[in-house]
């Protein structure tokens, strides 16, 4: 009489067991946080996944605050100014400062 069971994540993403034959509303999404998604949307709420842009409008001004670039690593945008300071050179080798001088 025991039916099947499976471990799930609930509202909040904790694990929960729970009937294999019940259908869960949420699910985990794929890629971005693991905040759960609903599955009937097609969409989640809070990004917009899987549409190209993510998702956000002028009404949420400290939404747009908390995600705009800054916010998080910027692993190649925080090289940028010093990349254009110098004119976006590469693979060259800078001049000695002493044989300027000595001119």
């Amino acid at each position: 009489d025991s039916q099947p069971t499976r471990i799930t994540r609930d509202d909040q993403g904790h694990a929960v067991i729970r009937s294999a034959t019940k259908q869960d509303a949420r699910s985990v999404r794929p890629l971005r946080s693991p905040a759960p998604g609903h599955i009937q949307g097609k969409k989640c709420a809070s990004c917009g996944y899987p549409a190209a842009k993510m998702r956000n409008f002028n009404w949420g001004s400290k939404a747009k605050r908390r995600r705009t670039t800054g916010t998080g690593r910027m692993k190649y945008l925080a090289d940028i100014p010093r990349h254009a300071k110098n004119f976006f050179r590469a693979g060259t080798q800078a001049k000695p400062v002493a044989a300027k001088a000595a001119k």
